[in-house]
């Protein structure tokens, strides 16, 4: 797996560099293992490896870019959930539209809330309250998950469930990987 991790992410560096796109400097490891450390979590082989050897952030996805690993703890608001755990397992297998369920609990603490706050960190914004998370602890680890004010849902290619590399990768092969909108705006 390492030296499938290792070609992908020197594919997607030259994806990058062909597109004009631009990517920050690479995190250093201690950035990152503090980071870890901090919220008692490994965080998923590809994406450690693509901050560390690809970049630390930069043109996304999402939309207004990709946040490098140390901002990863904080919201599209630049803050950090009370009670962000990203060690704390991810509470949804499929798609869930609570806005549209009568009965959803979205007290502090209910539902909704834990899917805020539990089991993922932060890659970026789309804007309009929809962000882009990756999960750090459950089943779904590994996998790319858009939350919003409304619900929750995975990346899917169509075809299956979007890790961190496959996420950027079909970004970059759709023909609408452009720069982000907001270059430094990114969280």
């Amino acid at each position: 797996m390492t030296s499938d991790i290792e070609a992908r992410i020197a594919s997607v560096r030259r994806k990058y560099a062909d597109l004009g796109l631009r990517l920050k400097s690479n995190a250093f490891e201690r950035t990152v293992r503090s980071f870890e450390s901090t919220y008692g979590i490994t965080l998923p082989e590809d994406y450690r490896r693509f901050v560390l050897e690809a970049g630390n952030g930069g043109d996304g996805p999402p939309l207004y870019g990709l946040a490098p690993v140390q901002r990863s703890d904080q919201n599209s608001a630049g803050s950090v959930w009370p009670g962000f755990s990203p060690a704390t397992e991810f509470s949804l297998r499929e798609p869930w539209l609570w806005d549209n369920d009568p009965e959803v609990d979205e007290s502090v603490g209910g539902p909704v809330d834990r899917v805020h706050k539990n089991g993922h960190i932060y890659l970026g914004t789309h804007g309009c309250g929809i962000e882009c998370v990756l999960i750090t602890a459950g089943p779904e680890r590994g996998n790319v998950w858009l939350i919003s004010g409304e619900g929750a849902k995975p990346e899917s290619d169509g075809t299956g469930r979007l890790s961190f590399l496959d996420w950027i990768e079909t970004w970059l092969n759709s023909g609408k990987a452009t720069k982000s909108r907001s270059p430094g705006s990114e969280r």
